[in-house]
């Protein structure tokens, strides 16, 4: 019968590098779009689709409706690397997603491309990108970083030490609320003075109008003190 019409599962939007399966809703002698033959084929590019069937009298049907078929970019495969004493960044050409970061193959709660790391393992990051309710992309997972926290120290970190423009960047290892960054010269007069409500990432200070010299940093907050020497090299 020339005129049979055959529908097509529904549209759909689907993950690079993953395959839809299109079924046509009748028996026959079916022969898609892409050429193929058979109830059920299987696609894995953008593009319309379609399929009719060959009557026995050896003539062949319309083309059912197509249906458009569209194949979203997974993100590339993101790479660690350190940006901090206690800081990895997931690198990655994405602008808008997430990640889903694992430590020694358990996940972690952080989604976003900067993490704290202060157990040492094997961290991992995949980047996704949720496209709709029922579509989220991933990526490859990235190379395994090895994270070595540092031997001692006081649980702050300060860099670059000695500084020439002024600008310091802080780290503490553990999480601090209500903390205050005091710099103190070496008569002990406390020269600047910083308030962080919270201080659970990497935080810029600016001690350009300092004179050269050497200062002391102390990071206070509840349960948590840490000093550290400091220079200033303009």
């Amino acid at each position: 019968d020339p005129a049979l019409r055959v529908a097509l599962a529904p549209n759909a939007a689907f993950c690079e590098g993953d395959t839809v399966r299109l079924t046509a809703s009748a028996s026959g002698a079916l022969i898609w779009s892409t050429g193929e033959t058979g109830k059920t084929i299987a696609v894995g590019t953008t593009g319309n689709y379609s399929v009719q069937i060959k009557g026995s009298n050896g003539c062949y049907s319309a083309l059912s409706p197509p249906v458009r078929l569209e194949a979203k970019p997974s993100p590339e495969q993101p790479v660690i690397r350190q940006v901090g004493t206690y800081t990895l960044e997931a690198g990655n050409t994405m602008t808008d997603g997430a990640f889903s970061w694992l430590r020694n193959g358990g996940a972690l709660p952080e989604k976003t491309a900067l993490i704290k790391a202060v157990q040492e393992g094997n961290y991992t990051v995949l980047a996704q990108v949720r496209y709709s309710d029922s579509l989220t992309c991933t990526s490859a997972a990235s190379s395994v970083f090895i994270f070595i926290p540092e031997v001692g120290g006081n649980g702050m970190s300060i860099y670059p030490n000695p500084t020439q423009n002024g600008l310091v960047t802080l780290e503490t290892m553990q999480n601090l609320t209500n903390a205050t960054v005091q710099i103190i010269d070496l008569t002990g007069v406390v020269v600047q003075f910083f308030s962080i409500p919270t201080f659970e990432e990497r935080k810029t200070i600016d001690l350009s109008t300092l004179a050269s010299g050497i200062y002391i940093v102390r990071i206070q907050s509840d349960g948590f003190k840490a000093t550290q020497k400091l220079m200033v090299s303009h």
